[in-house]
């Protein structure tokens, strides 16, 4: 069942991605995308996996179901916050902290959804703030990343 349920939330994820690069350029998108895969999977195997905070299950369904939640979902929920929130600087949505409180709501319940489902198993010392203060920095490095290539690109252009 967790290999239906990731793969039916990935697949809306890639249906709204012709909405997020509408508003971000394609190579920014890539280069956010790029960023937070690398950043989760140092994250899940440095601190997670080695420091045994949690663990995969031996279940090919969900190392599967693992590997679409980082490679699509995660990365897509960056990119969608990042597209509001440059809706949010042109006056046209929210404030942009409240943006990211929502991105690291939906990341957080996401990745609850993922211990409901039984696709990764939390150790015992695992604490929820851990959670929480991971997916700030996950959020908060998205978008400094998406700013940073944004202004290197504004200096191309008018040089």
């Amino acid at each position: 069942m967790e290999i239906t349920v990731i793969t039916g939330i990935s697949m809306l994820c890639l249906l709204t991605l012709p909405v997020i690069v509408q508003r971000v350029h394609p190579f920014e998108a890539f280069l956010v995308w790029g960023w937070v895969l690398f950043m989760h999977s140092n994250y899940m195997w440095l601190i997670g996996m080695n420091g045994e905070l949690f663990a995969l299950p031996k279940l090919m369904r969900a190392v599967v179901a693992h590997a679409l939640a980082v490679q699509i979902i995660f990365p897509a929920i960056a990119l969608h916050c990042i597209r509001y929130g440059t809706d949010a600087s042109s006056g046209r949505a929210n404030h942009p902290l409240l943006l990211a409180v929502a991105a690291v709501a939906l990341l957080a319940g996401f990745e609850q959804l993922e211990v409901l489902l039984g696709v990764v198993d939390l150790k015992a010392k695992w604490h929820w703030g851990y959670s929480l203060g991971y997916w700030c920095v996950f959020a908060l490095s998205a978008y400094g990343v998406w700013r940073v290539s944004r202004r290197l690109a504004r200096k191309e252009v008018e040089a």
